[in-house]
Order: C-alpha cells, then sequence, then structure tokens
C-alpha cells in the first residue's frame, strides 16, 4: 500500500500550560459581539448578575428603564472583572470550597489542634486618694534631698588643686554641675 492511501490519525495532547479557554465571539448570523470575544464564564457571570439585579429590583429599583439600565451595568461590570481575573487551572468547586474553610476557620487561629480563644479585656478597678497638703510635703522633701546632697558633696569634695578651680556645695545646684564635680575628683 501506498502512504497516501493509508488512512491518517492525528492524535493532539494538551497540557495545562496550552489549555485555551473557550471565545465566543460571533452571532449565530455571523455579526460581531460588540466588546467582543468573550469567555463563556463571562457570559454566564453577565447573565446571572444581570437576571439576579433584575429580580431583586423590588428591593432596591425606582422606575423601570432605571432599573435596567443598573441592571445591565451590574452584568457589564461583573462580566468584565471576571475578563480581568487571570485564568487558573483550577477546579472551582475546590476554590469555594477553600473559601468556606477559610471564613468557617477560627479568627485566631489553632494550636496543638484546638481554637484560640483570647480573653476579653477586664477594667482594672482601684480607689485613689488624693493627698490635698501636697505643697508643703514637697518642700519639706526637697530641703530634705538638698541637705543631704550638700552633706555627701563636702564629705567627697577634696581640696582643689592649682589648675582646677574650687568646686564649693554652695555652687553646685542642679544635677549636671554635682555630675562634674564628682569627675573631677
Amino acid at each position: 500500500m501506498d502512504d497516501e492511501a493509508r488512512p491518517s490519525e492525528t492524535a493532539r495532547f494538551y497540557t495545562r500550560a496550552r489549555k485555551f479557554p473557550k471565545l465566543i465571539g460571533r452571532l449565530h448570523d455571523g455579526t460581531r459581539i460588540p466588546g467582543g470575544p468573550y469567555t463563556v464564564t463571562q457570559l454566564v457571570v453577565l447573565i446571572v448578575l444581570t437576571t439576579g439585579a433584575l429580580l431583586t429590583r423590588g428591593i432596591w429599583g425606582s422606575t423601570i428603564l432605571v432599573d435596567l439600565v443598573i441592571s445591565l451595568a451590574i452584568g457589564v461590570g461583573g462580566a468584565f472583572a471576571i475578563g480581568i481575573l487571570p485564568a487558573q487551572q483550577r477546579n472551582l468547586l475546590s476554590v469555594a470550597g477553600g473559601v468556606l474553610r477559610a471564613i468557617r476557620s477560627p479568627a485566631h487561629g489553632r494550636y496543638h489542634g484546638m481554637n484560640v480563644r483570647i480573653a476579653p479585656p477586664r477594667h482594672a478597678r482601684g480607689k485613689t486618694a488624693i493627698n490635698p497638703i501636697v505643697e508643703p510635703i514637697e518642700a519639706e522633701a526637697q530641703t530634705v534631698a538638698e541637705e543631704t546632697t550638700n552633706k555627701r558633696l563636702r564629705r567627697r569634695v577634696k581640696p582643689a588643686s592649682p589648675a582646677t578651680p574650687a568646686v564649693t556645695a554652695s555652687v553646685t545646684a542642679t544635677g549636671v554641675e554635682r555630675l562634674l564635680a564628682q569627675t573631677r575628683k
């Protein structure tokens, strides 16, 4: 038999990388669909959203003409949004199952197989007493602190050498001056 006379068969194998979406671009009479071509998913979303919006227009609608325009805009917007999404090779049922599992999962996760529960905040309660005689106590505390500081400085201050100026307790009034006096020893 000749090679031409033998019946030939063509086999094509497409991997997931070569999966092309089915497009609908023309009507039955051959005219182009405006804005097309569209995928089957886009047309299904357009029909479902437009029909759903028209069926629920009793809740949100006003006049029939405005309702038709709004319903069609919702359907076209949904179809356009679906067209922008990248084509995934995942089963839509598994995606929907993953979304449901994410919604039902505990908000704070799991630890050792148990749901983590964070205790609600508790209000701290306590009583405070305000002493109306604050100024005399503070003044007395300040004078006591000054006296003890002066006593300590008198004990620690050595006689000044001729190269450094003399530092006395009456001169050191601020904390910085006291620190400087301690470093000059």
